[in-house]
């Protein structure tokens, strides 16, 4: 990210009142074609005019039991 100058856009917030970074309203699951994230992310102001958007999603653990907490990088 810094060797290429990227600017990055965090969207750890949460636009749920109560909800925290650790309560993300994201998921992502694996898929044959790569990874897919679903979900809306609220607020996340000028996340148009950055390079990259980080934020946190609940993940299906690699052992199936349960999920946990992740960092997306969207290019």
């Amino acid at each position: 990210v810094a060797s290429s100058n990227r600017v990055i856009a965090s969207g750890f917030a949460e636009g749920r009142p109560g909800a925290g970074i650790l309560d993300p309203s994201m998921s992502a699951v694996v898929t044959a074609d790569g990874i897919r994230i679903n979900g809306v992310k609220r607020p996340c102001s000028l996340a148009h005019s950055m390079d990259v958007l980080t934020a946190g999603v609940v993940v299906p653990r690699e052992d199936g039991q349960g999920d946990e907490l992740a960092v997306a990088l969207v290019p």
